[in-house]
């Protein structure tokens, strides 16, 4: 798919969003508090990225600053692990087992797609371990393109909400797809025109379980180390 993806000129932010955006990016640049989970501890789950993708550090980067601030929403601080496959060797800890607070995301290449009106869905897949877990999402980059009225939105904010999505499929143990939010099968214009605006997020039911799911999977470690740091 030679002249588009994340370094196309086709890909442009209309000035009609550049206000949505601003209140994207505002509780970040306001330092909102952190959400805490049991006993006072922070709630974290970190994120281990594989980008197999031509997508540039800085792209990914801004891209995960969307995801973060979706998953604060939810309650959630994510801890970001970036690992460019595309490059051969990878950092030792890209390669270490993952933790059981701990996902991995691929970001990968399909060059044969059939155009149609593709969505979260079919931009990406989850899969859980053995337990039920979810553990590795991975993400389709040329689906990016096949998006239906997204031609307005940066190919970092688009990016951002479906690792958002893929995210809320590893956490949400098998109860994730609803007829509204950040989590609907299929996305579809006044969705786009929602995350645009900050208001496409987790339903406060799935915000909630993706709560309970982190906390569990952090287990009794995160309050003990939160009551030694005081």
């Amino acid at each position: 798919m030679k002249g588009q993806g994340l370094g196309s000129r086709g890909w442009r932010l209309g000035i009609r969003l550049s206000l949505g955006l601003v209140l994207v990016w505002a509780p970040l640049a306001l330092g909102q508090e952190r959400p805490l989970g049991p006993e006072g501890s922070e709630l974290r789950i970190a994120v281990r990225v594989f980008n197999f993708a031509p997508i540039s550090e800085r792209d990914l980067e801004a891209a995960s600053q969307i995801t973060t601030e979706i998953l604060r929403k939810a309650g959630v601080n994510p801890d970001w692990e970036f690992c460019n496959a595309a490059e051969g060797e990878l950092p030792e800890a890209c390669n270490a087992p993952l933790g059981a607070d701990e996902v991995a995301m691929r970001i990968v290449r399909r060059p044969k797609l059939t155009k149609g009106a593709l969505g979260c869905a079919e931009c990406g897949t989850a899969i859980e371990d053995s337990s039920g877990r979810g553990t590795y999402a991975t993400l389709i980059y040329d689906c990016f393109n096949l998006l239906p009225r997204a031609e307005d939105l940066l190919p970092s904010f688009i990016l951002g909400t479906l690792m958002a999505h893929e995210i809320g499929h590893l956490l949400l143990a098998g109860k994730d797809h609803s007829p509204r939010g950040i989590m609907r099968p299929q996305m579809r214009e006044q969705d786009w025109q929602l995350a645009a605006v900050g208001a496409l997020g987790f339903t406060p039911d799935q915000a909630g379980r993706i709560r309970s799911e982190v906390s569990r999977r952090a287990g009794p470690v995160t309050a003990l180390a939160a009551r030694a740091q005081r």
